[in-house]
């Protein structure tokens, strides 16, 4: 009787689920765990239900699909489920779906063993489920952490690694630009004595510094120092280096993020050289000022003409200042404003009711926020962070680009210059662009190559071989029978699609390249008259505007000749509506699209393309000429016809294309082309 309720005991007070049952499965034994666990009082299940009741049918099911293909035996769905391994004296532990009494559910371990008697004879059957209710959340907590570093990792503008054992595990996309190479698989392959000269600006070897900054990395958690890299060209610069210290599944890694410091080493120089100057400059002066003290002590005249000299020279300065391109302000070490100038009061006119001297920092700002100016915005975590020193962007509402440099004075206030550089980086953009396109003709060369090797067809082509010599080996041999035959002629049938549909794909694919790689050979040269060729291309737009709400107007008069290429214009006037009747009208009505044209000057044409649709949002309006950039992959675009039209413009034609476009408010193509083509 002891033995029994210290068993009892112990069942009621284990910390897991305990349900026995018979050899059929009736359930014999379920403990207050079990209880608590399923919502069962153990007086409903005990002789009544078999562990089917609070399972979920469809994981049986597919658990007895599963087991009968691992064990080779013939399961069906029910209790012989959950002991077909236990009865093979095999391992039995299992995670499996509960469903509770009220229909919620919840995982658990599940380990099921065999009762036996005194003879070793099965006389029931043991399920022992753990909770793991709390273990799956932890584990989502863990990858959903490990999800956000990683999120952080890849996006972070700052070059960013993972060291582990002295070397360079992974990378983010920033470190692989800012070294010059090409891909993350390139740069991690390169061994790490690579990516730095072979001594530091102080002196020190570059192996035996690194070791250093590593291990105090590893013994105070978190180390910050300047190193100077070395890109893939062999060119080098500074970076301002930050170890920090982590414990990813049980082994220290240390996580690195580099700040290109080259700008701020630059303006550290210019500031030292000024320095130097100006106690150049400031002996000289208090030399002259010695000599003028001793001659203004008996020379008044020279006295006054010095303190005109002294308030002409502030004024100049002042002069400079207001001349000055750029938008500057001062402010002191409180935070409160000292002095801007004319500039900054027109690249930021919404904010000049709010310039007043003294005015708190925190003040100025709340303000500008509060007006809802749109060509001032706040950009909170670069503007609000007194103590972020250097250069960054800030780009206006307005589309302009403003570079914002913050330099620390002498008694703790900040000189903030703004310079706008929109068009500066407008013409890098385009710089870039051009650089791009030069570049595709040989990246469309190479792929054309990879593209025109018939793998599929050739396959295919092979299998052919082989079927058609086991037939003739069937037919020579007489043991070919007509199901035989049958297959063989469904196997070519087959096998013939296949191969036209390949060849067809590849012979698409090249003529796609072939349009990109612009071969100036392709189209031959004549004077044409561009409204002919307007019609032209509205006769060959005719059918996709057929049915549709949307109609192309023309505009060019007759007589407009030009000298070139008419089949490549066509081409990019086509491309142009395709691509606004493919993006332009999405979610409206009838939409417009018109084509003009017009002489400028004696030896230029000028062709638009406009349309009243959607527009395109900023962010996109940069890549719109990229090859393969396209916002409808998968759903029909290949990225391809923007591209072309821009290279045959520019290759071919000698001409420009320019973009124009207000998301709500329609896009706007000028296309500029000399009347005769280069």
């Amino acid at each position: 009787m002891q033995s029994m309720a210290f068993t009892a005991a112990i069942l009621d007070n284990a910390g897991y689920a305990v349900i026995a049952t018979d050899t059929s499965g009736v359930i014999t034994v379920f403990n207050r765990m079990g209880e608590h666990m399923l919502g069962y009082a153990a007086d409903e299940l005990i002789g009544l239900a078999t562990p089917a009741k609070f399972h979920l049918t469809s994981e049986v099911a597919a658990r007895a699909v599963e087991f009968s293909n691992a064990l080779g035996i013939a399961l069906t769905p029910g209790f012989d489920v959950f002991v077909a391994k236990t009865r093979l004296n095999l391992p039995n532990e299992h995670e499996w779906t509960y469903v509770r009494k009220d229909g919620t559910q919840l995982q658990v371990l599940l380990s099921v063993t065999a009762l036996r008697d005194a003879a070793g004879d099965v006389f029931g059957f043991l399920g022992m489920a753990v909770d793991l209710t709390e273990r799956k959340r932890a584990e989502r907590a863990v990858r959903d952490s490990e999800q956000r570093f990683r999120d952080l990792f890849e996006r972070s503008p700052d070059p960013s690694w993972l060291i582990q054992d002295r070397l360079f595990v992974d990378c983010n996309l920033a470190a692989v630009a800012i070294l010059g190479y090409s891909t993350r698989q390139e740069l991690l392959a390169t061994h790490p004595s690579a990516l730095s000269p072979e001594f530091q600006p102080d002196g020190r070897p570059s192996f035996d510094k690194a070791e250093e900054m590593m291990l105090t990395a590893l013994r105070h958690g978190v180390h910050r120092f300047e190193w100077e890299h070395r890109r893939s060209d062999g060119s080098c610069f500074p970076v301002e280096v930050t170890l920090a210290r982590l414990a990813v599944q049980g082994q220290e890694i240390l996580y690195c993020i580099w700040r290109d410091i080259t700008e701020r080493k630059r303006a550290e120089s210019a500031l030292l050289a000024a320095n130097r100057r100006y106690e150049l400059l400031n002996a000289d002066l208090e030399a002259r000022v010695a000599e003028r003290t001793r001659l203004l002590a008996t020379e008044v005249v020279e006295r006054r003409q010095a303190e005109q000299f002294a308030r002409q020279s502030a004024q100049w300065l002042r002069e400079v200042i207001e001349l000055m391109p750029s938008g500057i302000v001062l402010w002191d070490r409180d935070q409160r404003l000292v002095a801007w100038n004319k500039a900054f009061e027109v690249m930021f006119p919404e904010a000049t009711i709010f310039l007043k001297e003294g005015v708190p920092r925190s003040a100025f700002v709340e303000a500008v926020e509060a007006s809802g100016s749109t060509s001032f915005p706040p950009d909170g975590q670069e503007s609000g962070n007194w103590d972020r020193i250097g250069r960054y962007d800030r780009l206006l509402a307005d589309g302009r680009i403003i570079t914002v440099e913050r330099l620390p004075t002498s008694e703790g206030g900040r000189l903030v210059i703004n310079t706008d550089v929109t068009l500066i980086r407008r013409a890098g953009e385009a710089l870039a662009r051009s650089e791009r396109m030069a570049s595709l003709g040989g990246l469309v060369a190479g792929i054309a190559h990879e593209i025109n090797t018939p793998g599929n067809a050739l396959l295919v082509a092979s299998t052919l071989g082989d079927r058609l010599a086991e037939v003739e080996a069937g037919m020579l041999g007489g043991t070919l029978r007509r199901s035989d035959f049958s297959a063989f002629i469904a196997s070519i049938t087959e096998s013939g699609q296949l191969l036209s549909r390949n060849l067809h794909r590849a012979a698409d694919l090249i003529q796609n390249f072939k349009q990109v790689a612009v071969d100036q050979t392709s189209d031959k040269r004549r004077v044409f008259d561009l409204a002919k060729v307007f019609e032209e291309v509205h006769m060959l737009m005719a059918p996709r505007f057929k049915g549709s709400p949307h109609r192309l107007e023309l505009s060019c008069k007759a007589g407009l000749t030009m000298d070139g290429f008419p089949g490549a214009l066509v081409q990019v006037l086509t491309n142009l509506i395709d691509n606004a009747l493919v993006h332009a009208f999405d979610g409206r009505g009838a939409g417009v699209i018109a084509l003009g044209a017009r002489r400028l000057g004696s030896d230029s044409v000028q062709i638009t393309c406009d349309d009243n649709g959607c527009g395109i949002p900023l962010a996109q309006q940069s890549r719109i000429f990229d090859p393969f950039f396209t916002t409808r992959f998968g759903q029909g675009g290949s990225g391809l016809g923007l591209s072309i039209a821009m290279n045959l413009v520019h290759d071919l034609m000698g001409g420009e294309m320019v973009v124009a476009s207000t998301p709500g408010a329609g896009t706007h193509f000028t296309i500029t082309v000399p009347g005769a083509a280069p």
